[in-house]
């Protein structure tokens, strides 16, 4: 795809090579969402919602810890059995962006002042803060415009999932937010392993 100015996208950062797939991911993210889904008062059916044969091994997952992606897919599972609506799952992946990542982003707001620092000050450091949560698997950036990102995940596993991404959506959203207005994430030709986001602000 080319920008709007007619040159090509511009890529933020280098990805390492090959990519590895998506084999692990930090138990803060499942504890996060577990987080969110007790505030909406459906944590009870998605556990229900778990296999059987999977759901002690998930649940005893710590925040520390690196929970296998055979885990992390029914996790995902159960979340798309709910059928929440996108807006649910949205504000649910706001809320782990800030969570995950809200101690580097207060850095960045910090900065802001002196260096006038824009979403594409975060943007840069997307790949940085992704090794910090999901092992294996890639997100990429790509500049399209003064205020158009694309923003790209590779050999991620869980992107079959809807509630998945429709919340890393608004993840994306909450890593951009304190440095903009009107930020928005609209998936663009999801698959099994990948999903492009089309990230505009204000």
């Amino acid at each position: 795809m080319r920008s709007p100015s007619g040159q090509g996208p511009r890529a933020l950062y280098e990805l390492p090579a090959p990519i590895a797939p998506l084999n692990a991911v930090r138990g803060t993210i499942l504890a996060l969402d577990w987080r969110a889904l007790r505030e909406a008062s459906v944590f009870e059916p998605y556990k229900a919602a778990l296999e059987p044969t999977l759901r002690e091994a998930l649940l005893s997952a710590t925040a520390g810890s690196w929970v296998p992606v055979d885990l992390v897919l029914a996790h995902y599972r159960a979340l798309d059995a709910l059928h929440l609506d996108e807006a649910r799952a949205h504000q649910v992946g706001w809320s782990v962006g800030n969570g995950a990542h809200g101690a580097f982003l207060l850095t960045l707001i910090r900065l802001a002042g002196v260096l006038g620092v824009s979403p594409w000050s975060a943007l840069e450091q997307s790949y940085k803060l992704w090794v910090r949560s999901w092992r294996g698997g890639a997100i990429a950036v790509h500049r399209l415009g003064d205020r158009l990102a694309e923003v790209s995940l590779r050999q991620v596993g869980v992107c079959g999932s809807h509630f998945f991404r429709a919340s890393f959506a608004g993840a994306l959203c909450a890593g951009i937010a304190p440095f903009c207005e009107a930020p928005s994430a609209g998936e663009v030709a999801p698959a099994r392993d990948s999903v492009d986001y089309r990230v505009t602000w204000r």
